[in-house]
């Protein structure tokens, strides 16, 4: 079997600790905290509320918990990492 080695690809990033504030567009993420009624955003069901935010991505909606990376693409696609983020990528200087 053949191994690869991922090409290096330049994405933006960062990891979310909980505050609003942190999200560089507002429309791209649904926040949601204990306490608070919300909805989800394509079901129109009631959300179960913890302190997390949800993002849609090309694989549907995900949730960000504190601590989760949040990264945006080359495409302007959203994803989250949950962990490994320091084993893939690395600060560009």
């Amino acid at each position: 079997m053949n191994k690869y080695i991922r090409k290096p690809v330049a994405v933006e990033a960062f990891q979310w600790k909980g505050d609003v504030n942190d999200f560089p567009d507002e429309r791209d993420f649904i926040i949601c905290s204990k306490g608070h009624v919300s909805y989800h955003p394509i079901t129109g069901l009631p959300i179960r509320q913890e302190d997390v935010a949800w993002i849609s991505t090309p694989h549907g909606m995900q949730r960000i918990y504190c601590g989760d990376w949040v990264i945006r693409d080359a495409d302007g696609d959203w994803s989250v990492c949950k962990d490994h983020f320091d084993a893939l990528y690395e600060p560009v200087l």
